[in-house]
């Protein structure tokens, strides 16, 4: 409802230019104040679409287990020392379809040296999966045999326990996730590749940047669906903030290309990229009409 009235609004405004600019100007000063207000009315709308489309029905729930009824490959589930919370677990238990086992990460090696097959996940303090969550990855590996990385979208529960924040992701990019977290926590990692590379000793960024820099960009695949939920601790936007410089700076030694990460501190991280001889043509668009003052400075020689 809030969001068909600030579309509706909108619309209005961009026939009456003028009339924007004056309302504009009026509300800059409390729109800080405005955007957290806005966020906690879109709530209820945001848990009602989960609600609608996300929820696992007893039909899905059947369909999921003609998908699998021939093969369920089994999950090793890795968490940080101490994460195996009563939400984390509880999570597990309700998994449909797929067998799994969860281990502490300083075991997890043991644990990763004689499991056969499968997936590995890596969950975080407070991290919850959704109840479909682990036969949608097998699903998906299924229909993508080449597939080693597996990522879906996932959101946040806030102190309250709704859902919110939810984060839609976009198809593998392997240049934005060199400056941005942009796989996020809901990864799963083929098991061969994991054992092959020695990848259990890292996490976050770096464990991503790693296992698909190894897997190739043609073995990593998107599940559209949101299928983990963070906790009320965990970083608004990870995106930004869990990036890992260093690992940056080694993937780009390795590539030999002559790109460079920045020094500068700003979030997401800038890398400089040598130009090509000869240099390209450059288009620039400008998302503007009428205002000199803007296209002037921007398109003087």
């Amino acid at each position: 409802m809030i969001g068909r009235i600030i579309a509706a609004l909108r619309a209005f405004l961009r026939r009456h230019p003028r009339l924007e600019r004056q309302i504009l100007a009026l509300i800059a000063p409390i729109i800080p104040r405005l955007i957290p207000v806005i966020n906690r009315l879109r709530g209820p709308d945001c848990e009602a679409w989960f609600a609608r489309y996300q929820a696992s029905t007893p039909e899905d729930d059947a369909a999921i287990l003609r998908a699998l009824a021939n093969s369920s490959p089994a999950s090793l589930v890795v968490v940080a020392p101490g994460a195996l919370g009563a939400a984390t677990r509880a999570s597990l238990r309700d998994q449909i379809a797929i067998s799994w086992r969860a281990v502490e990460a300083p075991d997890a090696a043991a644990a990763l040296a004689v499991f056969k097959g499968g997936f590995v996940m890596l969950l975080d303090q407070g991290e919850t999966l959704e109840r479909h969550a682990l036969a949608a990855f097998a699903i998906a590996a299924r229909r993508n045999p080449s597939a080693r990385v597996l990522y879906a979208d996932e959101d946040l529960r806030d102190a309250s326990g709704k859902r919110c924040a939810p984060w839609f992701k976009a198809a593998f990019d392997r240049l934005r996730l060199l400056q941005q977290a942009s796989l996020g926590s809901a990864i799963a990692f083929d098991a061969a590749l994991v054992r092959e590379h020695g990848l259990l000793e890292l996490r976050g960024h770096s464990l991503a940047l790693a296992a698909t820099n190894a897997a190739g960009e043609d073995a990593v695949h998107h599940v559209p669906s949101v299928l983990l939920h963070r906790s009320p601790d965990s970083a608004k936007a990870p995106w930004r903030t869990a990036t890992d410089p260093q690992a940056v700076r080694s993937i780009l030694a390795q590539d030999k290309l002559g790109a460079r990460l920045s020094e500068r501190t700003e979030r997401p991280l800038h890398i400089t990229w040598p130009l090509p001889a000869p240099a390209p043509l450059v288009s620039i668009i400008i998302p503007t009409r009428d205002r000199a003052n803007l296209l002037g400075p921007v398109s003087a020689p």
